[in-house]
């Protein structure tokens, strides 16, 4: 793959008056991109996916690297993955495309718009399309839909715990919900939640499972343990009640990305808030992810922030 560093690549001014030479010592905000709604790391490489396309990251520096020539043009990004022979996986408007060894190619057959994207234990991939969804393993697309498929559409998060078990998550504001697979059971599990719009999913070391649900100012984060669901809201910590984004890091604290209110980091019993005031790129947090030197990459509705690994 040819990546080349674009020169003069633009660290603009944050809106509340922060710079790049006054952000919090050791942060960086990288803008454009603008809006980022997916995030992934590959080698040197932090992939960023949002409304206008696919943009390519040094992880060291934070320049913004061209892509490799000939690249289809890809708008409304939402899904980035990278499989286990390396290729990465794009969701998009139009479909489903795969970069392999600096060529692309088409997923034939996948639903487009693609909403979302997840990697299973067996190296397959899940789409989240706005009817079904779909699963790819060695050559082979495969719809589910209706008796046979998500209860909730469209799909927009997919997730697969330790057990094995699937979970499909759709954010509509209205008809969401979220639907739990294992094996040939497709099951309706978020009667009671306290929004029907699922944004996020992730598992953490205890095998608790955490959802982020919400739209606006109503929503919460839930979470799946021992005792069943359980709701959190901004009166227990969060920044905002919409939860837009989960990530769990090395020191196991779970960040909550909000839509208008920044980050919560929780760290037991403590909690902290991350916000534009103190130099995110702003409100809204959309994707999340520590890369292998530590460091966070927080994907917002207006640029990149990465913060280094020293975060407290």
């Amino acid at each position: 793959m040819v990546i080349v560093i674009l020169a003069g690549f633009v660290l603009e001014r944050l809106a509340d008056g922060f710079s790049q030479t006054d952000l919090p010592e050791g942060w960086l905000l990288i803008r454009p991109p603008h809006e980022i709604s997916t995030l992934v790391e590959q080698d040197n490489i932090i992939w960023a996916g949002g409304s206008d396309g696919l943009f390519a990251i040094d992880r060291q520096t934070g320049a913004l690297l061209s892509l490799p020539q000939n690249s289809p043009t890809l708008r409304q990004v939402r899904g980035l993955v990278v499989d286990e022979s390396g290729s990465l996986w794009v969701a998009h408007r139009k479909g489903v495309s795969r970069l392999t060894g600096g060529k692309w190619q088409a997923i034939i057959g996948a639903p487009a718009p693609a909403l979302a994207l997840a990697l299973d234990q067996q190296g397959g991939v899940w789409i989240g399309g706005e009817t079904a969804v779909y699963h790819y393993q060695a050559g082979v697309l495969t719809p589910y839909s209706g008796n046979n498929g998500p209860f909730f559409l469209p799909v927009n998060t997919i997730y697969q715990d330790r057990n094995g078990v699937l979970w499909f998550g759709s954010a509509d504001p209205v008809a969401g919900g979220l639907t739990r697979h294992e094996g040939q059971l497709w099951e309706s599990v978020s009667q009671g939640f306290i929004h029907p719009a699922i944004n996020a999913i992730i598992e953490d070391d205890r095998g608790t499972l955490w959802v982020g649900t919400g739209l606006a100012s109503r929503g919460g984060a839930m979470f799946l343990d021992g005792d069943g669901w359980h709701t959190l809201t901004k009166a227990d910590g969060l920044a905002g009640e919409k939860v837009r984004s989960l990530m769990i890091d090395r020191s196991k604290r779970l960040w909550f990305g909000s839509e208008y209110d920044g980050i919560a980091v929780y760290d037991s019993p403590q909690w902290r808030i991350i916000s534009p005031q103190s130099g995110l790129a702003a409100g809204e947090v959309k994707a999340m992810l520590q890369d292998v030197d530590g460091n966070y990459w927080l994907g917002t509705s207006d640029g990149i922030n990465r913060l280094p690994a020293t975060t407290p």
